[in-house]
């Protein structure tokens, strides 16, 4: 069983080959085609040439259609299409960013990279919306590796939600920075911040933080921020949803004046609005929509088993070869757990990870993940913040997610760096109504797996009460 990615990907070829013969039919294949006007030359006589007197032209009837194919997105005219046509070298690059870049395989920028990079390396202020596994970080690291120079002192900041995040934004910085004498540093609770406080000392240009440990820093003295022309609020509506939005009002609040201010985020709530409206100078706003263009990728579908039924088709998927490594969304640490103990009785190797955990255990867990060591990791939402991991070929929402915003979330988690991926969501009798929801945001009907899956008896409807 290969997870319906045969019968997905049939279905793809079978829509190129409609596309072809009824390209007509279809509005966004109308949008990139190249349109075919009549021009003349000027001739003597006519309006362009260089006599006064006109003469009868006769009609020139236009040229017999030709059928003509869809341009790509990334050749569509428009300010913003000719970066991603050149890559990376359209935007003056430092030598040793292009050579890191190259190392690490990026080819061609990602739709909010080809947006942002110029803004950001202008010094403007952005607010840059798109989904989970864009290429967020590599958004605002290159530019970051670009301007800053090693001077020994805290010139940039990166504020994200989790410890987990903080330790994967700072290790793709540093990737980004392996040919650079940039000293990176990842600052966050549940570390000993003596250890953190030597190497603060030591000299380090750029810290990657969670908000209550960069104000313990600040207060003791060990972070000073009259230098800092730079500073990055990353995944900024997981910070209002955690509670961190006044930690992060006040950190803006201490920075010198035209500090350069960059909020990334996958939604844009009002609070995370205000926010913007309130520290942001003049910002260049982008969005990158979450529809089948951004996650062409990924193969979604949803089952309604319930209990038992539910768990036998999350075996009966792991223990597929085509699952090279699985992330797992339980809704709370108590089901994380259970349910990782029941997959563990039925002989799948898995592993929890969420909040209750030590810093150190979730540490180990996250390293063995990224090794390939765990082949599956049952995860909460607020715990799965950082995790990027290229190997992730299926991701299961074994509870469904609140929203579609949580949605677009988990699944970005697969599907990473132009890889396919597939994803898998379970649904209540009562979220038939956020499933449409969920369609709707994506661009895309959702698969029903396995289609030999008994339909749910649809609710009785109420009775009307006779008037008398």
């Amino acid at each position: 069983m290969m997870f319906f990615s045969r019968r997905f990907s049939a279905k793809k070829s079978i829509t190129r080959k409609l596309l072809e013969t009824n390209r007509t039919k279809f509005s966004w294949v109308r949008r990139f085609q190249p349109i075919h006007t009549t021009t003349h030359r000027p001739t003597r006589g006519s309006r362009g040439g260089t006599s006064g007197r006109r003469r009868r032209r006769r009609p020139v009837s236009a040229p017999a259609a030709t059928p003509t194919t869809p341009q790509p997105a990334s050749q569509a005219a428009g300010p913003l299409a000719e970066p991603a046509r050149q890559g990376f070298a359209a935007f003056n690059l430092a030598p040793p960013v292009l050579r890191a870049l190259k190392v690490l395989g990026f080819e061609e920028p990602t739709p909010i990279q080809a947006r942002s990079l110029a803004p950001i390396l202008q010094g403007r202020d952005l607010i840059g919306q798109a989904h989970t596994g864009s290429g967020k970080t590599a958004a605002y690291g290159i530019p970051l590796v670009q301007r800053l120079r090693h001077r020994g002192a805290v010139q940039a900041l990166v504020i994200v939600p989790t410890r987990e995040l903080a330790i994967q934004v700072t290790q793709s910085i540093q990737a980004l920075a392996q040919f650079t004498d940039l000293k990176l540093l990842a600052v966050y609770g549940g570390y000993d911040m003596s250890l953190q406080t030597a190497a603060l000392r030591a000299g380090v240009d750029l810290v990657v933080s969670t908000p209550g440990r960069l104000i313990d820093h600040v207060w003791q003295g060990t972070i000073e921020l009259d230098q800092v022309h730079v500073v990055v609020l990353d995944e900024a509506d997981e910070m209002l949803s955690m509670g961190f939005i006044d930690d992060v009002e006040r950190i803006l609040s201490w920075l010198p004046p035209g500090t350069q201010k960059l909020l990334f985020s996958a939604t844009l709530p009002e609070r995370v609005r205000r926010l913007a409206s309130q520290f942001l100078d003049k910002p260049v706003s982008i969005r990158v929509a979450d529809t089948e263009e951004t996650i062409p990728d990924i193969a979604q579908a949803y089952s309604t088993a319930r209990g038992e039924a539910k768990l036998d088709l999350v075996c009966r998927l792991l223990k597929d070869e085509a699952v090279e490594q699985a992330l797992i969304f339980c809704r709370t640490k108590q089901r994380v757990d259970r349910l990782t103990r029941r997959l563990r009785e039925r002989g799948i190797e898995a592993e929890a990870i969420h909040s209750d955990l030590t810093q150190a255990r979730r540490t180990a867990v996250m390293k063995r993940f990224r090794r390939g060591a765990v082949r599956v990791l049952v995860a909460t939402d607020v715990a799965s913040r950082g995790i990027d991991v290229r190997r992730v070929t299926h991701v299961i929402n074994f509870d469904c997610p609140a929203n579609p915003d949580e949605y677009i979330h988990r699944i970005g988690r697969t599907g990473r760096a132009g890889r396919s991926g597939s994803a898998l969501t379970f649904i209540g009798p009562k979220e038939h109504g956020l499933l449409k929801a969920i369609e709707k945001r994506v661009g895309r009907k959702l698969e029903r797996w396995p289609e030999d899956e008994d339909q749910p008896s649809p609710p009785p409807r109420p009775r009307r009460r006779r008037r008398r």
